[in-house]
């Protein structure tokens, strides 16, 4: 049972044991997870205690002093704030003065106390191992989120994403491979190397049942729904080839507004059985240039 006054030890790390856990508040107090009941909310708990020092005044003359658990007291401000530098070393607001082992490196031993004493630096301008500190997190992550309110139609979407982390998978291919299955819904992307040139770059995406896209207004409201079908876009780039073509089968757009005179501003016209028109698409672009010249900075392109 802990409480006011109580020392603060070097253990061995155990995962999860509560009596190890730390939680570091946005005012710098290092609040002691293990002397408050899991239940209670770290925000309102009356019964936790913080990290401080065992002492009313701070240490002189290279003298070290314990480091206690204490009640949170806004008169004990400097030596209940608490931070990490960026040299991996862990200090309170007391100037010169960091955490570390009684005894310094000799005293890294399970069981021993945690002491609060002078930076000791070495001839060489180094830090001591005995005040190396790092922190351990115990959820994964950067802890830096990002918060987007996107639109999905008629529907607002809240996206949550890692600012600072992002997987080795993002950062290292240059392509990926997608493959929908079920329905009229099909997309494919491929990077494939052409003979003789390792640099190529091929992408073929085929979307037969095509994309909707719906315009909407502040209330959200919709206002009008574009249909878009049979889409088609190829796109290779080679050593000295760049070309890209694309296509959409059928193209229809819907006016949403209630009792409206004109439910369908926009369609294709049926063509007859038999006629060239039958197998024409709807939108059709193709660009294809051949560089004559490459640099670092840009291409030297002519047009065909």
């Amino acid at each position: 049972m802990y409480h006011q006054g109580s020392a603060v030890l070097l253990r061995r790390k155990e995962p999860h044991k509560r009596s190890q856990l730390w939680r570091l508040t946005g005012g710098g107090l290092l609040r002691h997870e293990g002397s408050s009941p899991p239940s209670v909310k770290p925000s309102s708990a009356n019964t936790g205690l913080v990290l401080d020092i065992d002492s009313l005044a701070p240490p002189t003359c290279g003298k070290y002093v314990r480091l206690v658990l204490s009640k949170p007291n806004p008169r004990r401000m400097h030596s209940q704030t608490w931070s990490f530098t960026e040299d991996n070393r862990m200090k309170c607001d007391l100037p010169g003065l960091y955490v570390q082992p009684r005894g310094g490196v000799k005293g890294l031993k399970d069981g021993v106390d945690a002491v609060l004493g002078p930076a000791n630096i070495t001839k060489d301008d180094q830090i001591p191992i005995e005040q190396c500190i790092s922190t351990c997190k115990l959820r994964p992550g950067s802890g830096c989120l990002g918060v987007k309110i996107l639109a999905d139609g008629p529907t607002r979407v809240l996206q949550i994403t890692d600012c600072l982390q992002q997987s080795e998978e993002d950062t290292e291919k240059d392509w990926m491979l997608v493959e929908q299955k079920g329905g009229m819904r099909q997309a494919t992307a491929s990077s494939l190397d052409t003979e003789g040139d390792s640099s190529a770059l091929e992408v073929q995406i085929r979307l037969v049942g095509g994309i909707g896209v719906s315009v909407i207004n502040s209330v959200p409201e919709e206002l009008v729904f574009i249909n878009l079908e049979q889409i088609e876009v190829d796109y290779l780039r080679t050593s000295k080839l760049e070309t890209l073509e694309g296509s959409i089968g059928r193209i229809q757009v819907d006016n949403q507004i209630f009792s409206s005179q004109l439910p369908v501003l926009l369609y294709p016209s049926l063509p007859e059985k038999g006629s060239k028109e039958e197998t024409m698409v709807a939108a059709q672009t193709n660009a294809s240039c051949v560089c004559f010249k490459r640099t670092q900075q840009a291409s030297k392109c002519g047009n065909i």
